[in-house]
């Protein structure tokens, strides 16, 4: 029936059309981010790293107990791990669309501190980081020296003691990498009759 209206009032349906088009762009430009609907899952990331340990030590002493926690975490749909052979562990727990993902990093949260005396001294000494944010990346950035003044070390380090901590300070942004990070270093010898006559070990000094 309505459909007839507008095959015998073709102007009607043009002007009703262009009407509808010019709302659309109206509320696009006056209407808020946060109204916009949810159309992608959320995702918590769950990070840490075992030092010294390979990939298969981290899945079994680390990931897995974990991962035996975050089952039936309310609303969740999956999540997936990532191990690495310096240690790091990355595991990412997604959730329906529409989940409050304040309230999800907290029920992640409490699981992994059920987890914690699972997980070796090592990994409950560096920490386990529970962070709400997207995997994807929103924008990369890349910083050099225009007339070769300093080399890739320098930049890496400018950035990050200088940059990295401002783009944290943004609103909305979850998390900063530097790719290809580089940083200075040290190399100690420790004397082991001073080390000893002072009564500390390598670990102190560490």
């Amino acid at each position: 029936m309505f459909s007839q209206v507008f095959v015998e009032r073709p102007i009607f349906a043009m002007v009703l059309s262009i009407v509808i088009v010019l709302t659309g762009l109206a509320a696009l430009l006056k209407l808020p981010v946060s109204r916009y609907p949810e159309i992608t899952p959320g995702t918590i990331k769950t990070t840490t790293r075992y030092l010294g340990a390979s990939a298969d030590v981290v899945e079994e002493t680390v990931a897995t107990p974990i991962e035996q926690e975050l089952n039936g975490v309310e609303n969740q749909i999956y999540f997936d791990s990532l191990n690495t052979n310096d240690g790091q562990l990355t595991l990412v727990s997604t959730f329906e669309v529409g989940t409050n993902l304040d309230i999800a990093q907290v029920q992640v949260q409490n699981k992994v501190q059920t987890a914690m005396p699972k997980l070796p001294i090592e990994v409950r000494n560096f920490g386990v980081t529970v962070k709400k944010q997207s995997t994807d990346m929103l924008m990369v950035l890349s910083l050099y020296s225009p007339d070769q003044t300093f080399d890739e070390l320098f930049v890496s380090n400018f950035v990050k003691i200088n940059v990295r901590d401002a783009l944290f300070r943004i609103p909305g942004v979850g998390d900063v990498f530097i790719l290809g990070e580089r940083e200075y270093g040290m190399r100690l010898w420790v004397g082991p009759d001073k080390l000893y006559r002072s009564g500390l070990t390598p670990a102190d000094v560490v």
